[in-house]
Formats: structure tokens, C-alpha cells, sequence
């Protein structure tokens, strides 16, 4: 089996709003980025952002969590479209994230918010489209239904951001409900702490693709741009988003052991969206789609089954 680990050079302790943050002394050295054969680039306003899309029908963009890429949202989302047809899902890497490059014109979340809209603008011209985010993509998410909500037919929140500030998040204490030993020793000492203070299930198939799929999407990020933009005056955006209104089919998933995010703010901002499932599950941190897979997918094809109904 092919072996997987996290670099103590290169990871802090932190934990930045769904992922482990990048150190300043440079890129995760320790896991190789596998050649993206599938990725396409476009230039939006002299932003360079690299993407990748599949399938045909209703464009549904997914964003990402900080300071992760589309790999991260590609593996959450994929599995629930092996079956239905539709679709097209779009997966960008956000400037500074993956192998978009950082860009003088992106500094904060405005910046980020408005860079991701052009580019849907681009992708879609003419069209209005889904959107679902994990973490900070759901920070961006919510921002993008605020601004325009005649763009947006459905929205889909997965541990959403929703306070960019740490220190005033309400989150619960770190709680494993299924401990693996084995699975436990797989993670490295130098970051044992903070893997496991955000997962709930700590199995050999989570641990693994926690090491795997977030290690290596972090890896390719650009540290110092990613250092400098999480400072929270950065990573805010100018407006609240729990003062959002939005009428059409919604989702939130939260995580009743999310100790990242939590889930508590999550629901104070359901009250705003009058078409939103809102669901807080048991025995998840905050990878609740690794954690918790089938509800994971069953909920998401639910909303999607509320979306196709209001478009009839």
C-alpha cells in the first residue's frame, strides 16, 4: 500500500476554516501532486484559474474549502453523480488554491467572491447556475446568493464557514465516536492533534483519505499567499452572510462533532432560507462526507430532486 504522510516543515497546528494551514516555510514537499490531465484554464480579467468539468445539463458549480483545491470537492461530489445525469459539474481551483496561481487583484474574500462569480459568468455566460461549497466554499457561496440571487437556482452548504472569525465560532469540543488504533498510528505525530481534533471517525478508510486527498491538495497551494489571506481581516467578507435571504431549494449539512466550524451558527442562519433542509449528523467532524457518506449523498440527491422540481 502505498504510503502517505504530512511533513512537520510545512503544516501548523492551526486549523483554517476546514483544513489544516500552510506554513510559511513552503508547499507540502512530502506528497507529489498527481499530474492533472483533466484541468482546463481560462483567463478571467487577468485571473488565471485552472478547473476541470464533467458531464452535460444544469451547471452546478462546487467550491472548495481553504486552503484545499478541486480535487477535494471532485471526490466529495463525483460518487453522487455516478448515477444521475444532468448535470454539469464545475470544479475551479480558487486563486492562490491548487494550480490557480495567486493573484495581486484577489487579497481578501471581495476579491475571491467577486473573482468567482466573473468566472461562472465566463463559464456559463448567459445562464443561471447551482452552487455548493465545503467550508470556506460555502463562505463564498453564501456571499454569492447575497449579491445575486437571481443568478443562483439552489444552494448547497457542507460545513459551511459562517462566522470568519475563529475566536467568536460556536463549536463544540473534539469527540471521537469510532476510534481504530491502527488507524490512529497512520496519522503523523507532528499533526495527530489537529487530524484528529477534526475527525469523529477515525478509521483506516477516513484517515486515509484525510491524508491523502487533503495532504495532497494542499500541496499544491501557494503558502505565502494562503498565510497572508487567512488573516482575518483578509478572509472576511465586507458583509455579514447570516443576514442573507434566499427563497429557493437549499441544503445545509453540518456536523454534530465539527469542531472547525460547528454547527450551531449554521442553524441560526437555516432561519433565513425559507426553502432549506437544514441537518446536523451525529458521528461526523468536519469531513462529514467522508464520515458520513451515504447521508451525505442521500441528502445531496434530495436537494438536487427540490431543484429539478422548481425548475418544472
Amino acid at each position: 500500500m502505498q504510503e502517505h504522510y504530512l511533513s512537520r516543515r510545512d503544516v501548523l497546528k492551526g486549523i483554517g476554516a476546514g483544513a489544516l494551514v500552510l506554513s510559511l516555510s513552503g508547499r507540502l514537499q512530502s506528497i507529489k501532486a498527481q499530474e492533472e490531465t483533466n484541468l482546463m484554464r481560462i483567463n478571467v480579467n487577468d485571473v488565471e484559474i485552472f478547473y476541470e468539468t464533467r458531464g452535460e445539463g444544469i451547471p452546478l458549480l462546487i467550491l472548495h474549502g481553504f486552503p484545499l483545491d478541486h480535487t477535494v470537492a471532485l471526490s466529495a461530489y463525483e460518487p453522487v453523480f455516478a448515477d444521475r445525469d444532468g448535470y454539469q459539474r464545475i470544479y475551479p481551483d480558487m486563486p492562490g488554491m491548487g494550480l490557480s496561481p495567486a493573484n495581486d487583484s484577489v487579497q481578501n474574500s471581495d476579491d475571491m467572491l467577486r473573482v468567482m462569480t466573473e468566472f461562472m459568468q465566463a463559464i456559463a455566460p448567459d445562464q443561471t447556475f447551482l452552487v455548493a461549497g465545503f467550508s470556506y466554499g460555502g463562505y463564498i457561496a453564501q456571499g454569492m446568493v447575497m449579491q445575486n440571487p437571481d443568478l443562483v437556482d439552489g444552494l448547497m452548504l457542507m460545513a459551511p464557514v459562517v462566522n470568519p472569525d475563529d475566536a467568536e465560532r460556536d463549536v463544540p469540543e473534539p469527540m471521537a465516536i469510532v476510534v481504530d488504533p491502527e488507524a490512529v498510528a497512520m496519522v503523523p505525530e507532528s499533526v495527530r492533534t489537529t487530524v484528529l481534533g477534526s475527525t469523529a471517525v477515525q478509521t483506516k478508510p477516513v484517515i486515509q483519505r484525510i491524508l491523502t486527498e487533503l495532504g495532497g491538495a494542499m500541496s499544491r497551494g501557494d503558502a505565502e499567499f494562503l498565510a497572508a489571506f487567512r488573516q482575518t481581516e483578509n478572509y472576511r467578507l465586507s458583509f455579514d452572510v447570516r443576514e442573507v435571504s434566499y427563497d429557493k431549494p437549499t441544503l445545509i449539512l453540518t456536523a454534530r462533532q465539527d469542531a472547525i466550524v460547528g454547527y450551531a451558527q449554521a442553524f441560526t442562519v437555516a432561519r433565513q432560507y425559507p426553502r432549506a433542509t437544514y441537518a446536523t449528523l451525529d458521528r461526523a467532524g468536519h469531513g462529514l462526507y467522508m464520515e458520513q457518506d451515504t447521508l451525505f449523498k442521500t441528502l445531496t440527491h434530495e436537494w438536487l430532486d427540490r431543484v429539478e422540481e422548481s425548475l418544472a
